[in-house]
């Protein structure tokens, strides 16, 4: 994988909608708007500019980088799109540098909404998860700081840490009466993406927990390991799978439903409407399935339990998802940094749109407090029982 897509994937997890980029992954070129391209009027800005350089007392310490980067990210700011991100050269470089080397965090995509950071999708099995973090926590300080005013790239080099460390975050959560610390422990953030087992009464279960270069290859071969078990269903987990690459979610959903099917369609800046077709043979188009869903699953996750539930072809269990409906790109500009962008819409095979909104589950079914402490997995159980319903129907 070159460095661009490590950044890409790598941004998606720790950003969002994995997180990213979660999302537009098919490197499309940028939406080009001629007539009706917007200009900034930059004469009041060079003004203020000028006046600064003439009058400030402190002029000879005026640094033009950051300036100039301090700039761009309020023109990015002010598009109010928390996935719309601006890296500086030394900050795109801080990240990119990381990735031949481990992961060390809590394992959770953060996003920025309404001027809060908020958790998006903590990973599965990571230390968020056992701190008992959810989507859509908004962490409102970071160690006893506050994060008012702190950009997502701000936040979470402050999060991220050397394994075996701790980190502090205060959160805000809707249901609870007031603000409460959590104390995380770091540790290596392992990306591993397809996980698959063989449960009781011939029931395969795969998880997907993001779409990555290597998740068609290895669902794949989960896929055949399934059916030369003679599995009579399957469970497809995608709770807390914050995203990926579109393409990767388009073609994943070909092995259900076929070739030459809608799988999604994109709506671009234009208002110009693109459907977006499978193209691989199914290797799973009449087995039962039902697909687990939680509010960590966004994006690409949402595309594939959407499509495939508007198909028929999956029944959804778990609880209602996130709700990311954009796609971003990542560009790059010659002096070494980054914007990631929202380009376009995306909508279900059927045009359903799931932005702010998420997919309801067929089932809805929450895992409790005692269901943690006693090792239990609610959802899991009921998907297990709608499959052998299923199976029994046949």
């Amino acid at each position: 994988m070159t460095t661009t897509k490590k950044a890409a994937v790598i941004l998606s997890i720790i950003f969002s909608f994995l997180i990213g980029l979660e999302t537009g992954m098919n490197h499309e070129k940028p939406v080009e708007i001629s007539q009706e391209k917007k200009q900034l009027e930059l004469d009041h800005l060079n003004e203020v500019w000028d006046l600064i350089n003439d009058k400030y007392f402190n002029r000879k310490e005026i640094e033009n980088d950051l300036a100039e980067n301090y700039a761009i990210k309020g023109v990015v700011s002010s598009l109010n799109d928390p996935y719309s991100i601006y890296l500086t050269r030394d900050e795109f470089k801080e990240f990119s540098q990381s990735l031949d080397s481990e992961i060390h965090g809590i394992g959770a995509a953060v996003t920025k909404q309404d001027g809060f950071i908020m958790i998006e999708s903590p990973l599965k099995s990571s230390p968020a998860i056992k701190a008992g973090l959810v989507a859509k926590d908004k962490i409102i300080a970071i160690n006893g700081e506050s994060t008012e005013g702190l950009s997502v790239t701000d936040a979470v080099m402050k999060i991220r840490g050397k394994k075996g460390t701790s980190v502090t975050l205060t959160i805000y959560r809707e249901e609870a009466d007031e603000p409460f610390d959590v104390t995380i422990i770091r540790d290596e953030i392992k990306l591993e993406s397809v996980n698959y087992k063989e449960l009781d009464d011939k029931i395969a279960y795969i998880a997907v927990n993001q779409f990555s270069d290597d998740t068609l290859k290895e669902f794949y071969e989960a896929g055949l390991d399934a059916l030369l078990a003679d599995s009579k269903g399957l469970i497809l987990d995608l709770r807390f799978n914050g995203g990926g690459y579109l393409q990767i979610a388009q073609n994943l959903i070909s092995y259900f439903i076929g070739p030459e099917k809608v799988a999604l369609q994109v709506l671009d800046a234009n208002n110009n409407s693109e459907a977006k077709f499978t193209n691989s043979k199914p290797i799973f188009k009449d087995i039962p399935l039902v697909i687990l869903i939680n509010q960590g699953s966004a994006s690409a996750s949402e595309i594939v339990a959407g499509t495939l539930q508007d198909y028929n072809k999956a029944i959804l269990v778990g609880n209602q998802t996130y709700g990311k409906g954009t796609i971003q790109q990542l560009l790059e500009f010659t002096n070494g940094s980054s914007l990631k962008l929202t380009i376009a819409k995306w909508l279900t095979s059927n045009g359903r749109d799931v932005d702010k909104i998420g997919l309801t589950p067929d089932f809805e079914i929450s895992i409790t407090e005692t269901d943690i402490l006693n090792n239990i997995d609610s959802q899991l159980e009921k998907a297990k029982d709608v499959i052998k319903d299923q199976i029994s129907s046949i």
